[in-house]
């Protein structure tokens, strides 16, 4: 049986992950009841999935806080990702072009994307 209810705390070898705590007893009406703790990352919860052809999705805006944008992704040998950074209007931000990604391949719990001349957002030099 499931616990009421989810803990969200930080990770703790890194601090700066949070994670999300979810509780479960197993063999509830036995002699051998115990408690079992699931950790679900954060930002873990979210899947996008796409046919056999070219596909593309556009989240909500975003506001974000960092230098790296790092993606969770397992995709088939014939499959490739790449980003595009938007502006509100639906433009894309220069030199962060969909054109201008790097493609990322396989199978990855922590990728950085990249851009062509571009090694970290907010860094166009570069």
């Amino acid at each position: 049986m499931t616990v009421w209810g989810l803990l969200r705390t930080k990770n703790l070898l890194n601090p700066n992950i949070q994670e999300i705590y979810l509780y479960s007893s197993e063999g509830y009406y036995t002699e051998k009841n115990r408690l079992r703790r699931f950790t679900l990352r954060l930002g873990g919860l979210v899947s996008v999935r796409a046919s056999g052809k070219e596909g593309g999705f556009v989240t909500h805006p975003v506001l974000f806080q960092g230098k790296h944008l790092v993606l969770n992704y397992s995709i088939s040998a014939a499959a490739a990702i790449r980003v595009e950074l938007q502006r509100e209007d639906g433009k894309a931000i220069p030199g962060y072009s969909i054109k201008d990604c790097f493609s990322l391949y396989g199978d990855s719990l922590e990728e950085v994307v990249t851009w062509k001349n571009i090694n970290q957002l907010g860094n166009s030099s570069g």
